[in-house]
């Protein structure tokens, strides 16, 4: 399964955890806008990492615009890495 995920909602919350994000043109996961997205937790059963098989064309997760990201990055990668975080990011190295 291949997932494409983007969050612009202004300042809208997710969860996103368990899934297989793969083979992507851009990056796996975009958070930007005042949105907040919680990653898988490794200790969690309820809220497993997510994983990248094939990497995404762009970052695996990348952040901007004030966004916020918290948990553990899994194998969550692209082809620029597996993070990208411009300086608005608030949560940048809270990433596991």
């Amino acid at each position: 399964m291949r997932a494409r995920v983007w969050i612009v909602a202004v300042t809208g919350t997710v969860m996103l955890a368990g899934n297989h994000i793969d083979a992507n043109i851009g990056d796996g996961v975009a958070v930007t806008q005042n949105s907040d997205v919680h990653l898988g937790d490794e200790r969690g059963i309820f809220d497993p990492l997510n994983e990248t098989s094939v990497p995404n064309g762009g970052a695996g997760l990348r952040c901007l615009l004030n966004g916020s990201v918290s948990g553990g990055l899994g194998t969550l990668t692209g082809v620029e890495g597996q993070k990208k975080f411009d300086s608005s990011c608030a949560s940048g190295p809270k990433i596991k």
